[in-house]
């Protein structure tokens, strides 16, 4: 189990929609075991709302699209 993640939150992360901008990125938190507070607050938004978009269930926004695709790359460069 990846630390700050229960065994099914990997699961259901590693099997959405890989296409969708939140499963990216949670795909990157989980890899990096970057936490949902953390990702939470950097985001000001809920840590729901963070586990909904790494499950795909919701997309962040218009506004938020460019500073995720840069906490992932930063996250990835590791």
């Amino acid at each position: 189990m990846t630390y700050g993640y229960s065994q099914q939150t990997v699961l259901a992360v590693q099997s959405a929609d890989t296409e969708k901008l939140g499963v990216m990125l949670g795909k990157a938190c989980v890899a990096n075991s970057v936490p949902v507070s953390v990702v939470a607050e950097r985001f000001k938004v809920s840590r729901q709302t963070i586990y909904n978009w790494f499950l795909g269930r919701h997309a962040p926004s218009e506004g938020q699209i460019g500073a995720i695709r840069t906490f992932i790359t930063c996250l990835t460069r590791k």
